[in-house]
C-alpha cells in the first residue's frame, strides 16, 4: 500500500490551509468569532481580514518553522544536536540516513499541526454562520485539540522508538 511522504503530506495540508483561507476570505462577516469559551460558544472576535491574516500567517510560519528546523539541524555540527544516542545516530556512516528520518518526522508534526490550524478555521467559519448563539455545548473544539495533543504523544514515542538503540548495539557479543 501506497502512503504519502511525511513532506508531501505538511506540502499538501499547508496549501490546503492557505487554499481553504482564500476560498472562504470573501464569504466571511466583516466580524469573525475567533475565541471560544469551555463550551464552544464565541466570547471573542476579528475582523475579516485580522482572520485571514493572523491564521494564514499561522499556517506560513509553522511551515517555514518546521521546514526550515528540518534544514538547520542537517547543518549544525554533531556537537550541537541534542538527542538520544547521539554519537550512534550522527556517526558518519548513519548521519546521512537519521537526517532524513529526523525531517520526516518533523514534517509529520508539521502535517499534523497544519490539520489543527485548518480545522480551527473551519471551526471559525462554521462559528461565523451561525444566525443564533450557540445554546448546546460544542465538542468539535475540544475533540480536535485532544486528537491533536494524542498525536503529540504518539508521535513523541515514535520519534524516542525510531531513535533507541538497536538490540545488536546495547548488548555487544
Amino acid at each position: 500500500m501506497w502512503l504519502p511522504s511525511p513532506t508531501l503530506l505538511f506540502a499538501a495540508t499547508t496549501a490546503t490551509t492557505l487554499a481553504t483561507l482564500a476560498l472562504v476570505a470573501g464569504d466571511l462577516p466583516d466580524r469573525v468569532p475567533t475565541h471560544f469559551d469551555a463550551s464552544g460558544r464565541a466570547d471573542g472576535w476579528s475582523t475579516r481580514n485580522g482572520f485571514i491574516v493572523t491564521m494564514g500567517g499561522l499556517s506560513l510560519f509553522l511551515a517555514a518553522l518546521l521546514a526550515g528546523m528540518s534544514a538547520v539541524v542537517a547543518r549544525l555540527p554533531t556537537s550541537l544536536l541534542n538527542m538520544p544516542h547521539r554519537d550512534y545516530w550522527l556517526a558518519p556512516p548513519r548521519r546521512a540516513a537519521t537526517l532524513v528520518a529526523f525531517a520526516a518526522q518533523v514534517h509529520a508534526l508539521g502535517a499534523a499541526s497544519q490539520v489543527l490550524v485548518l480545522g480551527i478555521v473551519l471551526y471559525c467559519v462554521r462559528a461565523s454562520r451561525a444566525s443564533e448563539p450557540q445554546a448546546e455545548p460544542d465538542r468539535a473544539l475540544w475533540v480536535m485539540l485532544g486528537a491533536f495533543l494524542a498525536f503529540v504523544v504518539a508521535w513523541l514515542i515514535g520519534l524516542h522508538r525510531r531513535f533507541r538503540l538497536p538490540a545488536r548495539e546495547t548488548n555487544p557479543v
